[in-house]
């Protein structure tokens, strides 16, 4: 049992779903509590978009190891997200040993973009989103009048 987790209470609450549920008791059942406020060093924390509060309260107890687990371009000028600057300053604080490991397949929207100008597809269906109401809208601006909504679970012809 060498994996522990610090469960965030906000971020527990989000867990919602039945089919979640084996998942969610797993998680809680490696549960390290504030344990992980007295050692913070012994731990690593992996972050998309860090928790600022929560991270100084780990640094001010010594240097923690950090994980930033998106593409490293999002940390780039051109490519800033809204919390590449918080992930830079960690990046560069002495508290912190900071690892950049990509794990993430999220391509952005101007990218997704650029590639479907460069392929032209004759029809663009999004099967990995949480709003394709709103994914269709911002497609449709740029000149993309393609894109058809499918229903989950729904079995279609290409």
């Amino acid at each position: 049992d060498l994996i522990h987790v610090y469960n965030n209470k906000s971020q527990l609450g989000r867990i919602t779903e039945p089919h979640f549920s084996d998942f969610l008791q797993h998680v809680k059942s490696k549960d390290i509590g504030n344990q992980i406020f007295g050692n913070s060093r012994d731990y690593v924390y992996f972050l998309r978009c860090p928790n600022k509060k929560l991270v100084d309260k780990l640094t001010s107890n010594g240097v923690i190891n950090l994980v930033y687990s998106q593409w490293e371009g999002y940390l780039e000028e051109r490519h800033k997200t809204y919390c590449s600057d918080t992930i830079l300053e960690l990046k560069s604080s002495p508290g912190v040993n900071f690892e950049a490991i990509h794990t993430s397949g999220h391509a952005t929207l101007s990218d997704i973009k650029k590639l479907l100008k460069a392929v032209k597809p004759k029809r663009i269906v999004p099967i990995h989103t949480e709003k394709p109401e709103l994914l269709k809208s911002l497609f449709e601006k740029d000149g993309f009048t393609n894109m058809e909504l499918w229903e989950d679970g729904k079995e279609y012809q290409l």
